[in-house]
């Protein structure tokens, strides 16, 4: 997420836990720009963003520590 705009590149970047708790951060911004790049990479298979969106419609959001931090026995 970004944050810093006064930045440049990657210095305006942080991932979640280094982010101060009182940061501000707009997820509805990250899921339309995730939403978006899905649907570049999915295009030529037929996927809209329309599609997604009626995909994704009625799941739950889920914080990145309820997945499994184990590795997979195929990527050890």
């Amino acid at each position: 997420m970004v944050s810093d705009d006064d930045k440049n590149g990657l210095d305006r970047v942080q991932i979640a836990p280094e982010v101060d708790d009182g940061a501000a951060y707009d997820p509805s911004y990250y899921r339309n720009e995730t939403i978006r790049a899905a649907a570049s990479i999915l295009g030529p298979l037929g996927w809209t963003e329309e599609r997604i969106v009626d995909e994704l419609m009625g799941q739950q959001d889920l914080k990145i520590s309820e997945f499994p931090s184990e590795t997979h026995h195929c990527c050890k």
